[in-house]
Order: structure tokens, then sequence, then C-alpha cells
């Protein structure tokens, strides 16, 4: 498939998430932005960059759906401080596929689990819920390795993605508290989670 289809698919899969939450939530606070739209299609368009580089057509609908949940969600946050619980599913059951196509066994099943368990246990206070089910259903789409490797590049999504808000909101930031500005921390991960996705895949 093409790169033009595979823009093509997030968009309309994250335009289907969009329009699920105006129906359901006509009070959702969703805006329209030029810049934040004009953000979004810039997302989408390098995701279905990334996905090229997929050569399998399943595993490349599965990251659809993982660009399409990171910038429907990511939108959300920007414009009301929270993301709709529905759009995890999709995602999560995506990843999951992800992971049984590279081989659904011990070595990619323990270390998964126990990043989520890490996760939860030693992080889970520091991030809202949705930043928690974020990088827990990132997790998934870096079992292209296996073993110690996936722990690895979940904790260096968490890094990089704690790393960027440190750097374009460190004038806003109690570094002596560690009180940040409410921030919305969905857009950070989105980003994050496609350089990284890009470079697990295709250059380390």
């Amino acid at each position: 498939m093409g790169y033009i289809i595979w823009a093509v698919v997030i968009a309309a899969v994250s335009l289907i998430y969009v329009a699920t939450i105006l129906i359901c939530d006509q009070d959702s606070g969703m805006k329209r932005s030029g810049k934040m739209l004009a953000v979004a299609v810039v997302y989408i368009l390098l995701g279905a960059k990334v996905v090229c580089e997929w050569e399998s057509i399943m595993e490349g609908i599965t990251l659809c759906f993982f660009f399409a949940y990171m910038v429907t969600a990511s939108y959300c946050d920007a414009c009301t401080q929270q993301v709709y619980r529905f759009l995890y599913a999709p995602s999560a059951l995506a990843g999951c596929v992800y992971m049984a196509a590279q081989g659904f066994d011990i070595t990619r099943v323990i270390p998964v689990a126990a990043f989520i368990l890490l996760l939860a246990v030693l992080f889970g206070k520091y991030f809202g819920r949705a930043d928690t089910v974020a990088f827990t259903i990132s997790v998934f789409f870096y079992t292209h390795y296996s073993g110690i490797g996936i722990m690895i590049w979940g904790l260096l999504h968490m890094l990089f993605a704690i790393s960027l808000v440190i750097v374009i909101k460190h004038k806003k930031i109690n570094f002596r508290n560690g009180n940040i500005e409410p921030t919305a921390f969905m857009p950070y991960i989105a980003t994050t989670a496609l350089l990284l996705v890009y470079i697990s895949k295709n250059i380390l």
C-alpha cells in the first residue's frame, strides 16, 4: 500500500474518533483551531511515512490505529485536558495484534507485563490516567524487539517525552518543587512515539 493510502487510513480513523466524541458528548469542549489542525495533519503525514517502512499490511494497519489514537488523544488533551476512554480499546487491541504478529511468546509477554507493572507501581503517581495508558499501549509497538529491549524502548519513550516537556516548558517549571503549570502531556507522548517507533524499527 502506498504512502497516500496510509495517510488516508490514519486520517479516516482519526475522523471517526473525533466524530464519535462530538456525537456522544456535545459538550466535549473540542474546538476548531487552525494551528492544532495543521499540527494534526503534519502528524498524520509523518505517521504515514513511518507506516510505509513496514512490509506487512496487517502491521501497517495496526500502526494506523495507533497513530490515529495518538493524534486524536493529543487533540483532545490540548483542547480539554482529558482523553476519552473509548479511544483506548481499538489501539490496545491493535497493539496486541502487532505483538502477536512479532511472535506472541514469553520473550515478549513477560517484558511487556514487567514494563506495565513498573509503570503502574513506580511511575503511575507521576502521570495522569491517559498518559499512563498511552505509555502502556506504546510498548506493544516496540515488540519487534524481544526481552529487555522492549523495556528499554518503553523507558526511553518515557524519558524522551519528559525531556521534551522540560525543553519546551522549562521557563514554567519550578524545578525545586517539581511543579509545572497544567500541561497537555499527550502531544509530547505522541511526538516521541512517532520518533521512537521509527528509530527502533529502521535505525537501530
